[in-house]
């Protein structure tokens, strides 16, 4: 399981996917926590990096994820899941105004 986690992190289109995520994200959210340290001058090297390592983080996360669900198949069937939200729709509903 390590290996293939490994693995997954280190495959290139996801590497490539998530660097750019962290590098549009952590950019805005960099000039949103650190723009008036930046602006006088001040620059927060630690709190900057680790700005860029969370969404790093997360896209890959996400993508490891996302590749692990659909080598095992969809994790919601959407046909069961439409098929409820009708069954929903067309059971009586117990609410009724002025109760």
């Amino acid at each position: 399981m390590i290996k293939s986690g490994l693995a997954a992190v280190l495959h290139p289109p996801i590497v490539r996917t998530a660097t750019a995520t962290a590098l549009v994200v952590g950019t805005v959210l960099t000039g949103i926590n650190h723009g008036s340290a930046l602006l006088h001058g001040h620059w927060p090297i630690t709190p900057i990096i680790l700005t860029y390592c969370v969404p790093y983080g997360v896209a890959t996360y996400g993508a490891v994820m996302a590749s692990r669900v659909s080598r095992r198949g969809s994790a919601i069937d959407p046909s069961s899941a439409a098929s409820q939200t009708t069954k929903e729709a067309e059971a009586p509903s117990s609410f009724r105004p002025g109760d």
